[in-house]
């Protein structure tokens, strides 16, 4: 799968999670409702600085909007880290 259908997923994933349509995130986010679409399509890759406001409506991080590495997933990797 390429990292823009992953995006894509992760994107409709979280907008599923709020509860919210195409349109109703597209607002909030102040964007088109066409925009969202592309990027949920995977047409488009969501640019960083529309991916910053999504991460904080949703409180989650850019590494799971791109790469889908979970806040937990990361503090798991770091803390395995110090008890070496």
């Amino acid at each position: 799968m390429s990292m823009i259908t992953m995006v894509a997923h992760r994107l409709t994933q979280l907008r599923e999670g709020l509860g919210l349509n195409q349109t109703e995130i597209a607002a909030k986010l102040g964007i088109s409702k066409t925009r969202w679409n592309n990027w949920e399509a995977g047409v488009r890759l969501i640019e960083p600085r529309e991916a910053i406001e999504l991460a904080v409506l949703c409180g989650t991080t850019l590494d799971y909007i791109y790469r889908g590495v979970a806040p937990t997933d990361r503090r798991r990797k770091y803390r395995h880290h110090e008890d070496d």
